[in-house]
């Protein structure tokens, strides 16, 4: 039958026909066209490094990590972290989520030029840790980044996840693991006392090089701090290898004994004697009498003083290690 389309004719001999028609579907023209989903194309801001996160919050895994001048593309906006009094965040077509902060103005309203992604829940996992020595909690893995906390030892952390780098063969005493902690910085594994629930926790993901200042409005130049005067003009790139994520490191007694003192001065109570080339592993270093140009004293992971004067290699025998190596007196936070 012209004209109907898929018929199907049920007819026997002297009976009527039965005629049944399917649904007609319209041409492939006449179809609605749907208008293309809302995006935005953005870039990550001069000079800032970000993470693109699984939620829009600063506790929450990493998904990506993002340098300065990428280009990203944007799909919608949540609410999140408060970052510099902005809660807004984005979420990329890399299914993760970036603060507003980081990246650069944009001429109109998030919240009226984009849909709402929905409210999306802070979702991270958690086990307990404890720091064994006095660690420094920093923005990003690695010894030369800014610190956020100072802790002293035996304080009690709650980890968030954990980010394997490659082992400091240099310093022996590093296996590159780093933990990410409630106060959104990372301790080193090898200053806490042995992780329980490590396995239990997620992985990190990528991690950017990050700065205070990125998430500083109005930067203003800082005193700098006394660091440890190395005795060389500079460090050769092999040393800058080895050393750039080193905190505890090694070192040897290089004469007959060496005192190991309960207070940075010699005349206070010795608690251990090490005798020649021992091993020492210091903690952090400070002056005998706060002062720069008086003796150097280094506290041990035996917490007593030795004069760095009576080790080899001395800390400023190191230009990496003396401009890095954190004073004991920083040491205060207990939360």
């Amino acid at each position: 039958m012209r004209g109907i389309p898929n018929v199907l004719l049920a007819c026997a001999a002297g009976l009527s026909c039965v005629v049944v028609a399917s649904p007609v579907a319209e041409p492939a023209h006449l179809l609605r066209r749907q208008p293309p989903p809302l995006r935005i194309n953005s870039t990550v801001e001069d000079g800032i490094q970000t993470e693109c996160k699984k939620c829009p919050f600063s506790l929450c895994a990493n998904v990506a990590a993002y340098t300065y001048k990428t280009d990203i593309v944007l799909t919608c906006w949540t609410d999140g972290t408060e970052v510099i009094g902005d809660t807004i965040w984005l979420k990329t077509t890399d299914g993760c989520y970036v603060t507003q902060w980081d990246i650069i103005e944009h001429i109109g309203d998030y919240t009226t030029d984009l849909p709402f992604c929905g409210t999306i829940p802070e979702e991270y996992t958690t086990t307990a840790g404890k720091t064994k020595y006095f660690t420094e909690c920093n923005i990003s893995p690695g010894l030369a980044t800014d610190h956020i906390k100072m802790y002293k030892n035996e304080v009690d952390l709650t980890l968030t996840c954990m980010y394997v780098d490659l082992p400091d063969t240099g310093a022996g005493i590093n296996d590159g693991v780093w933990f990410k902690t409630t106060s959104n910085c990372y301790v080193s594994q090898n200053l806490l006392h042995p992780v329980e629930g490590k396995d239990t926790i997620e992985d990190c993901g990528p991690i950017p090089f990050m700065e205070k200042k990125m998430r500083e409005p109005d930067p203003e130049e800082e005193p700098e701090t006394s660091s440890f005067s190395a005795s060389s003009p500079a460090a050769d790139i092999q040393e800058r290898s080895t050393l750039k994520r080193r905190f505890l490191y090694e070192t040897y007694v290089g004469e007959e004994y060496a005192n190991c003192h309960l207070d940075h001065n010699p005349s206070s109570e010795v608690g251990k004697v090490f005798q020649y080339n021992d091993t020492v592993t210091p903690q952090c270093g400070t002056y005998e009498d706060g002062t720069v140009g008086s003796p150097i004293w280094l506290l041990t992971t035996d917490w007593c003083y030795v004069q760095d004067a009576l080790m080899e290699p001395n800390l400023i025998d190191s230009v990496v290690r003396s401009e890095n190596f954190p004073h004991c007196e920083y040491f205060v936070d207990t939360e």
